[in-house]
C-alpha cells in the first residue's frame, strides 16, 4: 500500500504507521525529503518486499507474492508540482523501459496527458503535458484498465471547481503478460482531494469460443480466392438477404479451417527462423550453390511469415498511424495485449449500486438494463407535423433521396472505407469484399 503526502515528521512516522496495522512493515523516503512524501506498507505474511531504489518523488520496491512465488517491481509515485522538478522522474521512468520484469508505476503524477483529463478552469496544452506523454510512450508503459471516476483530483473550490486525472497506474509489457485481466478501481475520495486507487488481481474467467474475425493476411495465401469461390457457389433459396447470409456463413466455416490448416502465424515465424538459422549454421566456408539457393528460399519464407504476422498484429492492435513494412511486430503485439486489457467488460454496476463480476452476471445485468430501457411498452401521443416549422428540401434533393442505389454506388462505398476498420458483428471487413468482389459482389448488391 502506498500513502502519499503524509506531512508526518520523521520522529512520528513509526508510531503513526503502526496504527494502520501493528504487524505491517514500512518503507519511507525521509532520506530524500524532509516531509516523507511517500510511505509504502505491506503485510509480511503475504508479500516479501525489498527496496529497489528511491528519491524524493518515488519509492521502487522488489516484491514477491509469497503464495504464487511471483516476482514483480512496483514504483509508488508522488511527482512534484513544478514541471522542471518532474524531469528527473521522467528520466528515471525512461531508464526502466527495457526491464524484462513485470513493472508498474502508480500514484500521483501531478500531470495530465490530454485536455480530456481536465474539467473546469482554463487549462491549455503545455510542453509539460507533452513531456509526460512522451515519457509514457517512449518507455512503452500503457495504462491499466480503470473502473470508476475519470477524474482523480478536485481542487475543493465550490465557486471555481476543477477536476483532473492526476493519479493513474501504468505498466510495461511484461506486467500485461501476467495481469491481462487486472483492474484499477478509482475509489471515492471522501474528505480528501485525491481519489485512492486500488489494483485488483484478475479474476478467473469462463472461457468462451472466439467469434469469427477475418484477417487480411489470408488474402495473400495461395488458394484463398478458390476457397471463397467454392464456398460462394453453394445453392441457396429464399430472399436475396437470406441467400447472401447463408453463403457468408458457409464461407466463414471454410475460412476457419483454411486459417487453421496454415498453422499458427507466430509459430510459423519461429519455424521459419529456426530453419534459416539451422541451414546457416551448416554452411561451410566453401561456396555451395545449392545451399545458397536454399538459404535464399528460407529467407523469403521468413520475410513472408514476418509480413503476415505484422499484418495480423496491426489489425488486432488497431493502430492506424503506423504503417506496415517496418517490422513493428513487437510494438503491435504489446498493443494487442493492452487492447485485451481495456476491451473486456469484467464488472458492471447493477440497479442496487453493487458491482458484479464475471461474464454471466455481467450479461444478466446488461440484459435487464436494456429490457427496462427498451422493452417496456410506453404510450406516446401522435405528433401533429403541420405545427412543425422547418425548411423543405428541393425537388432535386427529394429525387436524390429516393433514387435507386446502383452496384457502382455500393462498390464505391466499400472503396471509401478506410483500411483495417473494425468489422461488423459477422467479423468480415471491407478488405474481404474488395478482394473477392468479382465473386461476392453480385450477391451483396442483390441483398442491398
Amino acid at each position: 500500500m502506498g500513502v502519499l503526502e503524509t506531512k508526518v515528521k520523521v520522529t512520528n512516522a513509526l508510531g503513526i504507521s503502526k496504527k494502520f496495522n501493528k504487524n505491517w512493515r514500512w518503507l519511507f523516503n525521509y532520506d530524500y525529503h524532509y516531509n516523507g512524501r511517500i510511505w509504502v506498507g505491506w503485510n509480511p505474511n503475504v508479500w516479501e518486499i525489498s527496496l529497489h531504489s528511491q528519491s524524493s518523488q518515488f519509492i521502487t520496491c522488489n516484491a514477491r507474492l509469497i503464495e504464487k512465488n511471483l516476482n514483480i517491481i512496483v514504483t509508488f509515485v508522488y511527482a512534484f508540482n513544478d514541471a522542471i522538478d518532474r524531469v528527473p522522474l521522467w528520466d528515471y521512468i525512461l531508464s526502466t523501459s527495457n526491464s524484462p520484469t513485470p513493472w508498474a508505476f502508480l500514484g500521483d503524477f501531478n500531470c495530465i496527458t490530454s485536455l480530456n483529463e481536465v474539467l473546469g478552469g482554463r487549462e491549455h496544452w503545455t510542453p509539460a503535458m507533452q513531456s509526460f506523454k512522451d515519457c509514457l510512450f517512449n518507455s512503452g508503459l500503457e495504462p491499466m484498465r480503470t473502473i470508476g471516476d475519470i477524474f482523480t483530483w478536485f481542487n475543493k473550490r465550490s465557486h471555481t471547481p476543477v477536476y483532473k486525472r492526476l493519479d493513474r497506474m501504468v505498466a510495461n509489457s511484461a506486467w500485461f503478460n501476467i495481469y491481462t485481466e487486472g483492474n484499477v478501481f478509482v475509489k471515492r475520495r471522501g474528505i480528501m482531494d485525491h481519489n485512492p486507487l486500488l489494483f485488483e488481481e484478475p479474476i478467473q474467467l469462463q472461457k468462451f469460443g472466439k467469434p469469427f474475425q477475418f484477417f487480411n493476411f489470408m488474402i495473400e495465401i495461395p488458394g484463398f480466392l478458390d476457397l471463397v469461390s467454392t464456398a460462394w457457389s453453394i445453392h441457396c433459396t429464399g430472399s436475396h438477404v437470406a441467400q447472401f447470409s447463408a453463403r457468408l456463413k458457409h464461407t466463414k466455416l471454410l475460412l476457419r479451417k483454411f486459417n487453421k490448416d496454415h498453422g499458427n502465424i507466430h509459430s510459423n515465424v519461429q519455424t521459419a527462423r529456426v530453419n534459416l538459422e539451422h541451414l546457416q549454421a551448416s554452411l561451410s566456408s566453401s561456396v555451395d550453390n545449392d545451399k545458397l539457393n536454399e538459404e535464399k528460399n528460407l529467407i523469403s519464407n521468413l520475410n513472408l511469415a514476418l509480413a503476415q504476422e505484422e499484418s495480423l498484429l496491426k489489425q488486432k492492435a488497431r493502430v492506424k498511424w503506423l504503417q506496415l513494412g517496418d517490422n513493428n511486430n513487437s510494438f503491435f503485439h504489446q498493443k494487442c495485449k493492452v487492447n485485451w486489457n481495456r476491451g473486456k467488460i469484467l464488472s458492471l454496476q447493477n440497479t442496487d449500486g453493487n458491482l458484479v463480476y464475471g461474464q454471466e452476471p455481467c450479461a444478466s445485468v446488461a440484459v435487464q438494463y436494456f429490457i427496462q430501457l427498451l422493452g417496456a411498452p410506453t404510450n406516446s401521443d401522435s405528433i401533429d407535423l403541420s405545427s412543425v416549422n422547418c425548411k423543405e428540401i428541393s425537388d432535386a434533393q427529394s429525387r436524390l433521396l429516393v433514387a435507386s442505389v446502383t452496384d457502382t454506388n455500393i462498390f464505391d462505398t466499400f472503396k471509401s472505407i478506410k483500411k483495417n476498420k473494425a468489422p461488423g458483428p459477422d467479423g468480415v471487413n471491407a478488405e474481404f469484399f474488395l478482394a473477392t468482389w468479382h465473386i461476392t459482389g453480385a450477391s451483396f448488391c442483390a441483398a442491398v
